[in-house]
């Protein structure tokens, strides 16, 4: 505000006028200075000291939305503006003359945002009163080429002290003409000793062809050309460089030489494999699971296994062996697409379900919880067990093929193992996931086996009640799920009809249903037998026959249940 007062006080076109310690400006025609401040570009506003807008400029205005009639003689308090903050309030409430406070507001609307340099002044009006002038420059501009200009700084900053791309120009010959510190540094070269020296990068022999054809395509109207490729670094390690080689081409269109720039992404390489192979391998597993599942009981388990691992192994070949009343048996065989003696392979499956004995520590020592390496020392006494043909082939593929060996373990018990050959310049990949399914087939295998196991019990356990003087029944809920013999007879239910899924209140007297309910709850969830209880029933005739029943919780079917045993009371 001031610089323009004290210019236009030079130029001869503002007067002073000096009111206590204030100094009163005015147009030397005199004009008042409200409309010299309607002219700034400026926003300004002036408070008087009781808070009431006594003026407000055109671009204020313009800047809030509203009139001077709608706000002028109003308190600043009663009305709202989006240039004016809790700060400034408060600096207006208690306006000090001479103190100048700043601050810098930024404004959004639907255009965008803009930044105003707020400068709240106590000042003095014409009359003597004391007020508060709030003035806000429009710095966006200003602002914005700051940001622009600190953008640019930082850039060059970046590529001045963090130059990382290696840069080299040689001529049509390959002859160097200059190299830059950091090719040096990733080639472990000297400069001088590079330079007159004849560009040859080690690549894979299957790329430099690639790479030659692609520099003898550069042409004075398509001079550039991008491409990534492997190089062997002084380490002998593989590394992966992405190169933009420009061809440069004097007037008349001969080449003169080329500039190759190029920055490592060996880690960029290496994390998008990574990600590759990680998608594949859960959707490998994936796929796996979800097969393993819908087996139905007829399939076997590690044939499916082994065929699935060959996907991911295809240079190698997998033999499951379960262990069953002592004895290894082969269950299943797979080869890789890649596996090369199909010779063994046929012979391997011909003896699919062959058995032979096998010493208990070999047993431990090759069914590790991990993919190992087949010991050494277990080859012979492996194959003792096996006949002569299959013996000898398998024991010429633990010499000549490198072999791993798992256990196929559940719990905490062995139930088989697999052994995994592949060539010797063939390395697996993947162990994790190969492990995972084995692991996953072996938890398949136990529960099968279980699931036979319990299907057993429940076959002896109907046969026991079959066949037992008692009458005795299963209800699961309030539903009867059976019925023997004994107590089939006992309620008039002949063979041909059935009381299966026929609801407990069918037989049992309404008096005492009740009780009964109370009875079935708590052998439920206490997961005890109830005490002996007098009931009523009906058979099916309607006839009602007194009876002392005896109730104990139990499982059928996989489902909790209650048995009862009914002893009839006369």
């Amino acid at each position: 505000m001031a610089k323009y007062l004290d210019v236009l006080q030079i130029a001869g076109e503002v007067e002073v006028k000096k009111v206590c310690t204030a100094k009163l400006y005015f147009i030397s025609d005199r004009v008042p200075l409200s409309e010299m401040l309607s002219l700034t570009s400026d926003a300004i506003l002036v408070i008087s000291a009781s808070g009431v807008i006594d003026f407000a400029n055109c671009r204020f205005l313009g800047i809030e939305g509203w009139q001077l009639d709608e706000i002028a003689g109003k308190k600043l308090s009663e009305l709202s503006f989006s240039l004016i903050d809790e700060d400034i309030m408060e600096k207006v409430s208690s306006p000090i003359p001479g103190e100048i406070f700043e601050k810098e507001i930024t404004v959004k609307d639907e255009g965008g945002s803009q930044i105003f340099r707020a400068k709240c002044i106590g000042t003095v009006l014409p009359d003597g009163g004391r007020a508060t002038t709030l003035i806000f420059e429009d710095v966006t501009v200003k602002r914005e080429c700051q940001a622009r200009l600190r953008l640019k700084e930082a850039l060059y900053r970046a590529v001045v002290e963090d130059q990382a791309e290696f840069i080299i120009r040689y001529s049509p010959d390959r002859t160097i003409s200059f190299v830059n510190d950091a090719y040096c540094r990733a080639f472990g070269l000297d400069r001088l000793e590079v330079l007159g020296t004849v560009f040859a990068p080690s690549i894979p022999a299957k790329y430099q062809k690639i790479v030659t054809t692609q520099l003898a395509r550069l042409t004075p109207d398509n001079p550039a050309i991008s491409f990534e490729n492997p190089v062997i670094m002084p380490d002998g390690e593989e590394a992966w460089h992405y190169w933009t080689n420009r061809a440069i081409f004097g007037d008349s269109g001969d080449l003169i030489g080329y500039q190759s720039v190029g920055r490592d992404i060996t880690e960029q390489v290496k994390i998008q494999k990574a990600k590759c192979e990680i998608v594949e391998e859960l959707t490998a597993l994936s796929d796996f699971s979800s097969g393993l599942v819908m087996l139905s009981a007829h399939e076997d388990i590690c044939s499916y296994a082994a065929m699935s691992i060959r996907k991911i192994a295809p240079s190698s070949l997998m033999l499951y062996f379960i262990i069953h009343d002592g004895f290894y048996h082969l269950r299943a065989v797979s080869d890789g697409r890649n596996w090369h003696d199909r010779q063994a392979v046929v012979t391997l499956n011909n003896a699919k379900g062959m058995r032979f004995p096998c010493p208990v520590e070999i047993v431990h020592s090759i069914s590790t919880p991990t993919l190992e390496r087949f010991p050494d020392g277990c080859a012979v006494l492996f194959c003792d067990g096996i006949d002569d043909e299959l013996g000898g082939i398998i024991s010429e593929l633990l010499q000549k093929q490198t072999c791993l060996s798992m256990g196929i373990i559940a719990g905490m018990n062995i139930i088989g193992t697999c052994l995994l050959f592949s060539g010797k310049n063939y390395p697996l990949r993947s162990l994790p996931l190969i492990e995972t399914m084995v692991n996953q087939a072996a938890v398949m295998i136990q529960n099968n086996y279980m699931l036979q196991s319990m299907q057993l019990a429940e076959t002896r356990y109907e046969s026991l009640l079959d066949h037992s003087p008692s009458m005795i029944g299963i209800h699961v809920g309030e539903k009867i799920v059976y019925a023997n013999p004994r107590l089939r007879e006992f309620l008039g239910v002949s063979v041909d009809e059935n009381v299966v899924n026929l609801p407990i209140s069918k037989f049992v007297h309404p008096e005492v249903l009740e009780l009964v309910r109370e009875r079935v709850a708590h052998v439920y969830s206490k997961g005890e037998a109830a005490p002996p209880m007098k009931e009523r029933l009906i058979d099916i005739n309607g006839s009602v026959k007194e009876v002392m029943v005896f109730s104990l919780p139990t499982v059928y079917h996989g489902k909790l249940g209650c048995e009862f045993n009914i002893q009839p009371l006369s």
